[in-house]
């Protein structure tokens, strides 16, 4: 219905909008700075503490977006972030997810978290990314969804561009400038300034 009202009423609609949907997120413990705009409407499953979900200044939200934390998890969304819409950031356990400035967030991009995952300042995310910081136990023979998790964290360092349908797995750094190719699955840690592509995804050359 948001869409028809702005579609009418152009983008003062979507001010007023913003302003609302920051006042309710306020009210609900969640820490949102200045000139936050949103063209949706969030969906929250708080089940931690709501003041560890961080909105920094001049964040841009460009449809809904999916935010959820239980135990200790926090999301830190840090200044001048856009993000497109049908995202899901998880934060569990003691994990801490930090968006860093400016820092470009593709639409249905999923960030699960039962570990810290840091995203560096100034990265470009395409749409359909998957990173996951944990992972089923496989070991042995008993039923996989009884044998519980494994952690490690992921670091996606500046400047790093990461094309569409990307998955990074636990435990895995990718280097400052680096790029990692559509539907690449990346398993290993990538150099700085590395292109990287494949399943899983392999060095294709350095950045001249």
């Amino acid at each position: 219905m948001h869409r028809l009202w702005a579609l009418i009423w152009g983008e003062g609609y979507w001010r007023v909008h913003s302003f609302m949907i920051k006042i309710i997120l306020r009210s609900k413990g969640i820490r949102v700075g200045r000139n936050f705009r949103t063209h949706g409407v969030p969906y929250l499953k708080i089940r931690g503490r709501a003041s560890d979900i961080v909105i920094g200044n001049n964040v841009s939200i460009l449809g809904d977006i999916d935010i959820r934390n239980r135990e200790q998890g926090k999301i830190v969304i840090e200044d001048d972030v856009v993000i497109d819409d049908n995202c899901r950031f998880v934060s569990a356990n003691k994990a801490v997810l930090t968006i860093g400035k400016n820092t470009i967030i593709g639409r249905d991009t999923i960030l699960n978290c039962g570990t810290d995952v840091t995203i560096q300042p100034k990265c470009l995310f395409s749409s359909r990314i998957y990173i996951n910081s944990s992972d089923h136990i496989i070991t042995g023979q008993n039923n996989v969804m009884e044998q519980g998790y494994i952690h490690a964290p992921v670091v996606i360092e500046e400047g790093v561009f990461i094309g569409g349908g990307v998955s990074i797995k636990m435990g895995v750094t990718v280097g400052r400038g680096a790029v990692v190719g559509a539907n690449a699955v990346v398993t290993h840690d990538v150099p700085p300034y590395a292109v990287s592509a494949g399943v899983p995804a392999k060095i294709i050359k350095i950045r001249a």
